[in-house]
């Protein structure tokens, strides 16, 4: 059996497993995107759980969260009038 998680991998049950893990369709295109040309899914992973600080995609600070959250405010009241 040839192993999906190594490329040229034979794969024998005391030398190498592997894990499935369900993802979304969307989660495995952002996954997809982030990937080098080269790269396997298990090389992606590893290199995104092995870096020194946690992946914040997206993530706001708390400033720019409160500045986006007032100007939300500040549209709804807007529309209500």
């Amino acid at each position: 059996m040839v192993c999906t998680a190594t490329a040229n991998c034979v794969c024998r049950p005391s030398v190498c497993t592997s894990t499935s893990i369900r993802v979304s369709d969307s989660t495995q295109r952002r996954l997809d995107s982030l990937r080098r040309d080269d790269a396997t899914f298990d090389d992606l992973l590893a290199r995104l759980a092995t870096r020194e600080r946690p992946i914040d995609i997206g993530a706001w600070s708390e400033k720019d969260a409160d500045r986006v959250r007032a100007a939300e405010k500040r549209s709804r009241e807007s529309v209500e009038r």
